[in-house]
């Protein structure tokens, strides 16, 4: 990661900019030695352990990582977490399906269509799709029925789009 600047600020903040986005590190001393500790909001593939290092060099100090935690996932955060103890009595309890999310939640951010009947027999059978309008790469399949049916790619090449992944039992 290159930094666009590194700068110190009034004691014991740090804020550096890279690929134009500010992040603000807070200082802590810890048996004598300083530890930054980072909040940082990142994309993934994200290498934190090379930001580190940067950040060290950067210093002219070197740096590693101690702990990492990750406190978010796409759209699953923290606050939606829970404990492994709880999980385990929902188990016993035969409550833990009201743990499951539905499996598009973490595809959110994907756009969605809708395959009529004809379109949904050529994505799970593996056919070329074409005719649909959506913007991107990737979109979430659905059937008319509003069941997830496939995870689409789009094949620029072709100009047609294709099942990545069948979500149903073809019959």
């Amino acid at each position: 990661m290159r930094f666009a600047g590194l700068k110190q600020r009034r004691t014991p903040d740090i804020i550096f900019v890279a690929n134009d986005r500010r992040h603000l590190f807070r200082e802590t001393f810890f048996e004598g030695a300083p530890d930054l500790i980072i909040d940082l909001h990142c994309s993934a593939g994200t290498y934190i352990r090379s930001l580190a290092h940067d950040v060290g060099a950067a210093l002219g100090t070197g740096a590693h990582v101690t702990a990492l935690r990750r406190t978010a996932a796409g759209p699953f955060g923290l606050d939606q977490a829970i404990g492994l103890a709880e999980f385990e009595a929902a188990v016993v309890d035969g409550n833990w399906p009201a743990y499951l999310k539905p499996a598009d939640t973490a595809l959110a951010d994907w756009p969605s269509i809708t395959l009529d009947a004809a379109q949904r027999q050529r994505a799970v059978t593996g056919g070329r799709i074409e005719g649909l309008n959506v913007i991107g790469a990737r979109a979430r399949a659905y059937d008319e029925q509003g069941r997830l049916v496939a995870l689409l790619v789009f094949d620029q090449k072709k100009r047609w789009w294709r099942a990545d992944k069948v979500l149903i039992n073809v019959q």
